[in-house]
């Protein structure tokens, strides 16, 4: 494999992560919420116990797992976060419909090979739904698993054949609602008329800014400019001057990880932009802390999947207190992608609590269907729905919303607010 197949590949693994945190400015139905680090009262988060008490069921979940040499660990943790996810959920959730979720785990290694050997595993296995982590090669696993009738969930996935899917699919969040609606509404708050990308220039990354995209972008009189950039690009600051020079007082927008924002950053910044620059939650790491000065950290934008960090919100401190009770080896509660594990699962059993009867692939995928707007777990008080009608054009999405937050002088989020949130989805 080339190195930049390699990168493009691990990068597909992060992706979901960094397109569900693309920012966001404002709302008029907000929830705020300040960051503390008080501790966590694990009892009283957990919730009333609610055990199940029927047949087990089996549950899949198919991972990257913690021996992928190209994933840079991101996807280490989440095993451990699925099997205490599911604990919990057996204790204080009725765990599935009344039944207790047995979990089946395969690990792919981020390998199309592996995930097909994955995906027919868990079918002779029996499992009623599967769920797939933050996979680089989730279209391999997911085509086997949607032929063969079993329904998937899935966080963030970017693919049109598993967004635009209205028979077995259930995908919790809307990429276009972070990487379209969100910058667009930054844009018309700040009065702006561009929004420069800049993004990792790999095709995982840029393709999602096609000519329909930009077509979406002018029907609403707002120019986009995208400016690829190399991943491993040290000095930024050619591009931040192409942006100053075409956009000097309008919207940057950073599409990558940490090692990728601080040079945008610093370039920015150097160049004089005084625009409005958001960012995606994997830039705002404590390298990117350290590395850059607080004055250029105040007022950026960034937005998350959820408010991990703050244990004022009721849903990051039951998930804190899952990983207290449960989690066999310690996982950073701050780490997006096994959040999403832990709020997919947590998605599974929710959508299926009025289910009656046999649990079988079928029933779960009409429960899911029928489902009322309910809360999404481990998402700061986000709804998702699985109507089909959450977004316009992908019948597999569920929720349109995001968390959206401003970063203090320190780098650290001053408040987070749900963005975009419904109370229906139609």
């Amino acid at each position: 494999m080339t190195g930049s197949k390699s990168k493009g590949r691990v990068l597909c693994a992060g992706l979901s992560a960094m397109l569900l945190v693309l920012a966001a400015a404002c709302s008029s139905s907000a929830k705020s919420a300040t960051t503390t680090t008080q501790p966590v009262n694990v009892a009283n988060a957990l919730g009333a116990p609610n055990p199940a008490r029927g047949t087990p069921v089996k549950v899949g979940l198919i991972t990257n797992g913690a021996d992928c040499a190209q994933c840079a660990g991101a996807p280490a943790a989440e095993t451990p976060v699925g099997r205490a996810t599911v604990k919990w959920l057996n204790q204080y959730m009725n765990g599935l419909a009344g039944h207790p979720i047995e979990l089946d785990v395969c690990d792919d290694a981020l390998d199309p090979g592996k995930t097909s050997d994955c995906a027919n595993q868990l079918i002779r296995d029996g499992v009623v739904a599967v769920v797939i982590g933050s996979d680089g090669v989730i279209e391999t696993s997911w085509k086997i698993l949607h032929d063969a009738g079993i329904p998937v969930i899935n966080y963030a996935a970017t693919q049109s054949s598993l967004l635009q899917d209205s028979k077995s699919t259930f995908v919790m969040a809307d990429p276009q609602a972070f990487v379209v609606n969100t910058p667009l509404g930054v844009a018309e708050s700040a009065g702006a008329k561009t929004v420069s990308v800049i993004v990792v220039n790999l095709p995982i990354a840029t393709d999602i800014y096609g000519s329909g995209i930009q077509k979406l972008f002018a029907s609403h009189g707002i120019k986009l400019d995208l400016v690829p950039v190399a991943l491993g690009t040290n000095d930024m600051t050619p591009q931040a001057q192409q942006i100053v020079a075409k956009n000097p007082n309008g919207v940057a927008m950073i599409v990558g990880p940490d090692s990728f924002c601080i040079p945008a950053i610093n370039g920015l910044a150097e160049v004089g932009f005084t625009g409005k620059v958001a960012t995606i939650s994997q830039c705002t790491t404590d390298a990117m802390r350290k590395a850059i000065p607080g004055s250029r950290l105040n007022g950026i934008v960034v937005a998350a999947i959820a408010p991990q960090g703050d244990n004022n919100d009721a849903s990051m401190r039951q998930y804190q207190a899952v990983l207290d009770r449960y989690a066999t080896t310690h996982v950073d509660p701050n780490d997006a992608v096994p959040l999403m594990v832990f709020s997919s699962l947590g998605a599974l059993s929710v959508a299926t609590k009025d289910l009656k009867g046999a649990v079988t692939p079928k029933s779960i995928i009409t429960a899911f269907r029928s489902m009322p707007n309910e809360v999404l777990p481990g998402s700061g008080g986000r709804h998702f729905q699985c109507n089909g009608k959450a977004s316009p054009s992908n019948a597999a999405v569920c929720s349109h919303s995001i968390m959206a937050a401003t970063l203090d002088n320190s780098g650290q989020p001053k408040s987070y607010q749900v963005v975009n949130d419904s109370s229906a989805n139609g």
